[in-house]
């Protein structure tokens, strides 16, 4: 399973990203997507995960 941290600020969305079955951090920034922050966040999540899609990386989220 993965725990999800974002902290959304006015220019920069930090993103930390626990794999807790790979025993793995993986931590980025990407702009903030001020329109609609939360779709802004899940989308910089499944950019940066290699060959999933949103409906499949989202399942495997236990805590965001």
């Amino acid at each position: 399973m993965l725990r999800v941290a974002v902290d959304i600020g006015g220019t920069v969305t930090d993103l930390v990203v626990l794999d807790g079955g790979a025993n793995e951090i993986l931590q980025d920034k990407v702009p903030t997507i001020t329109a609609n922050q939360a779709e802004g966040a899940c989308n910089s999540i499944v950019e940066r995960a290699e060959n999933i899609t949103k409906e499949e990386l989202l399942p495997l989220i236990s805590e965001f």
